[in-house]
């Protein structure tokens, strides 16, 4: 194997998880691990960061192996776009209760893609906003409110 990057994208995204993991890893360190039947509040960024660092690891590995075309230019408006619907969520879910809040992150992300289909959406946002309920407030009883209160 060559020691030169044929493939840009992958190290660039395989560097990207490590990162976010290893910040996952440092942040979780400062909390109680727990066990696998008991977890502590350290025990899934630990986790998760530990997974991340290893796909970090073998999708930058793949940089060296495979050709791929080169990077173009960075669009920066979809990353504003999905960046920004997720910060309306986190303001929105209080107010507009689970289900509200996805339909609205789902519909200003998906105006980031530049082939968007009004049908496409519409299916997306209802799937994610019934499946996020389902398991959430259901299947984990977490204490989401799942519409706004009305007065």
């Amino acid at each position: 194997m060559s020691s030169k990057v044929r493939n840009a994208k992958d190290l660039f995204a395989g560097l990207l998880f490590a990162v976010i993991g290893a910040t996952a890893v440092v942040i979780g360190r400062g909390y109680p691990l727990g066990s696998a039947s008991r977890m502590g509040p350290g025990y899934f960024p630990l986790l998760v960061g530990g997974l991340l660092i290893f796909i970090g690891v073998v999708v930058a590995a793949r940089a060296f192996a495979a050709r791929s075309e080169p990077i173009g230019r960075l669009d920066i408006k979809p990353v504003v776009l999905v960046i920004g619907a997720v910060a309306v969520f986190a303001a929105a879910i209080e107010q507009l209760g689970l289900a509200l809040s996805i339909l609205v992150v789902v519909a200003l992300g998906y105006t980031a893609n530049s082939e968007r289909k009004l049908t496409e959406l519409v299916i997306l946002a209802i799937v994610l906003a019934v499946a996020s309920v389902a398991i959430f407030v259901y299947g984990l009883q977490l204490p989401f409110k799942v519409w706004p209160e009305l007065v």
